[in-house]
C-alpha cells in the first residue's frame, strides 16, 4: 500500500479567526448573485497578536473591525483623487476590495460575543470590557469613561455578562447597561454623562420616535413624560398578550372555522405542549359576537397547533363566528407563562347568506 504525505502548508479544519473574507463585486442584472461567491484567495489577515476578530460594523462608509485587544479600519475599494485648477476631482486609481488595514487603537477592543455598540449621526460608541471603558469614535477615538471622570463609578461595579448599548435619537443620548447596578446615559448635546437609570436592559428597538428596551421580565417605553413606563413585567403584574385582526378579503362576509399556529409556550405543566394550557383565546366580530376558550382545547400535531374557533356565546347566526373581519387575542393567564409565535393561519369560508 502506498501513502503520500500531506502538503506542507495544508491545514485542515482550522479556524482563521483573524481573517476577513470578501465576495465578488456585484453588478445589476447578473444571473448569479456575486455577493454569494467567495473565492479562496479573496481575504485579508489582520495582526493576530491582538486576538480574534470579535465584531465588524459599517460606519460612515468605513468598514470597522474589533479584535479582543484592538480596533481598526479596513480599506475597501479605496480611490485616490486630486483636485485640478477648476476644482474638479480627478481619480488617479482604484484600490482592491480589501487592500489594507489600519489600527485606530491597539489598547481598546471588544470581548468576544458582547457586540455592545451603537451609533448616532456623528459618532459610534462601543464598550471595552477589558478596560471597562465606554468609547466614542467620530474623527478620532475618545475614551469617554476616563475623560468625563466617571471611571470610579464604573470600576466599583462588575461588568454584566451581556452588556447593551443603544442610542435614543429623540433625547440625543447613549444609554449603556454595561455594569451592574443600572444604566448610565451620555448626552451628546451636553457632552456629559447626565443620568443613571435603575434598570438594566438586555435588548432594545426603535418604535417610530420612541424607544423600547427589555429586561428579563419587563418591557420599558422611553421618551414619555416619565423617565420610562413598564408596559409589562413583574412590576405591575401585567400579563403578556397578542392582539391582531383577521381582515383578509375584508369586503366579503365570512364564517371563521379553524386557526393553526406554530410557536413555543413556557411555564406550563403539560410535557407535550408546555405552557399552552395557561393561554386564553378571545374572539369578537363587528356583529357583536364574542367567544372564548382556554389552551386546554388546543391540539398538537407535530408542533402545528390546531384550535377550533369557539362558537359565539349566544346562538345568533348559528353560533359560528361570522363577519368581514374578526379581532383575536392570545393572552397568558399566568405571569410565569410566556409564549412566542412563528405564524398564525386562520381558515374561513365565504358566507353566502
Amino acid at each position: 500500500m502506498t501513502y503520500s504525505t500531506a502538503v506542507y502548508n495544508e491545514v485542515s479544519n482550522f479556524n482563521w479567526d483573524t481573517r476577513i473574507h470578501n465576495s465578488e463585486l456585484k453588478t445589476n442584472g447578473e444571473t448569479i448573485d456575486s455577493w454569494l461567491t467567495f473565492k479562496a484567495m479573496n481575504f485579508l489577515d489582520v495582526d493576530s497578536r491582538f486576538g480574534e476578530i470579535t465584531y465588524m460594523k459599517l460606519f460612515k462608509d468605513r468598514l470597522l473591525y474589533w479584535q479582543d485587544k484592538a480596533f481598526g479600519i479596513v480599506s475597501s475599494n479605496e480611490r485616490t483623487a486630486l483636485t485640478d485648477t477648476n476644482n474638479n476631482q480627478i481619480v488617479l486609481g482604484n484600490g482592491g476590495i480589501l487592500q489594507r488595514f489600519d489600527y485606530l487603537s491597539t489598547v481598546y477592543g471588544m470581548k468576544p460575543d458582547q457586540f455592545a455598540t451603537t451609533q448616532s449621526n456623528h459618532n459610534l460608541y462601543f464598550w471595552d470590557g477589558h478596560e471597562k471603558e465606554i468609547l466614542a469614535y467620530g474623527e478620532s477615538l475618545v475614551p469617554l469613561t476616563t475623560i468625563k471622570g466617571i471611571r470610579n463609578h464604573i470600576n466599583k461595579h462588575n461588568e454584566v455578562v451581556k452588556p447593551c448599548m443603544f442610542y435614543d435619537n429623540k433625547n440625543k443620548e447613549v444609554v449603556s447597561s454595561v455594569v451592574e447596578g443600572g444604566s448610565i446615559a451620555y448626552s451628546e448635546q451636553t457632552e456629559a454623562f447626565t443620568s443613571i437609570y435603575t434598570y438594566t436592559p438586555l435588548y432594545h428597538t426603535d418604535v417610530f420616535e420612541d424607544m423600547l428596551s427589555a429586561t428579563d421580565h419587563s418591557l420599558h417605553l422611553h421618551n414619555v413624560q416619565q423617565p420610562s413606563v413598564t408596559l409589562f413585567g413583574n412590576t405591575n403584574k401585567a400579563l403578556p398578550k397578542l392582539q391582531y385582526v383577521v381582515n383578509t378579503e375584508a369586503t366579503m362576509p365570512k364564517v371563521f372555522d379553524i386557526q393553526t399556529f406554530g410557536g413555543r409556550f413556557y411555564g406550563g405543566d403539560d410535557n407535550t405542549t408546555p405552557g399552552i394550557t395557561n393561554l386564553q383565546f378571545k374572539y369578537n366580530t363587528p356583529l357583536k359576537q364574542e367567544s372564548s376558550c382556554t389552551g386546554s382545547v388546543v391540539t398538537n400535531r407535530e408542533y402545528d397547533f390546531r384550535l377550533d374557533i369557539p362558537r359565539n356565546n349566544n346562538d345568533a347566526y348559528g353560533g359560528r363566528m361570522r363577519g368581514k373581519t374578526m379581532q383575536c387575542e392570545f393572552k397568558s393567564t399566568s405571569n410565569s407563562s410566556d409564549f412566542s409565535l412563528q405564524y398564525i393561519i386562520t381558515k374561513y369560508r365565504m358566507s353566502w347568506s
